[in-house]
């Protein structure tokens, strides 16, 4: 999708791509949509990702792996620091797969 249709999208129902309607949040997700065409091999791995956080915490898989994470944590940090734990686990609990990077390579 080129950038003026999802631009558009986003103007009539930001609610689905951000998650707040502040300038921030529209640079966060803008940067990101561009890191992910640059670099497509990402998306397997995040949605290996949310089945894994999804079975590990027994979750609804309509929720996102970073509302599973936030729901289990006290805190902001608490979550962003879980976050990486979990990937770690994710990773090596997956090392026999080829198509995912391992955990030094994270580094």
């Amino acid at each position: 999708m080129e950038y003026p249709e999802l631009l558009l999208k986003i103007k009539k129902k930001p609610g689905l791509y951000l998650n707040s309607f502040s300038l921030l949040s529209l640079k966060a997700f803008l940067d990101g949509y561009c890191l992910a065409i640059v670099e497509d091999k990402l998306s397997p791995i995040l949605y290996q990702f949310q089945m894994f956080v999804v079975e590990k915490y027994d979750a609804n898989p309509a929720l996102s792996w970073d509302d599973i994470i936030r729901l289990y944590a006290s805190s902001d940090q608490q979550a962003f620091d879980r976050f990486f734990e979990l990937f770690e686990e994710f990773l090596n609990e997956n090392k026999a797969k080829e198509n995912l990077p391992r955990e030094n390579e994270l580094r």
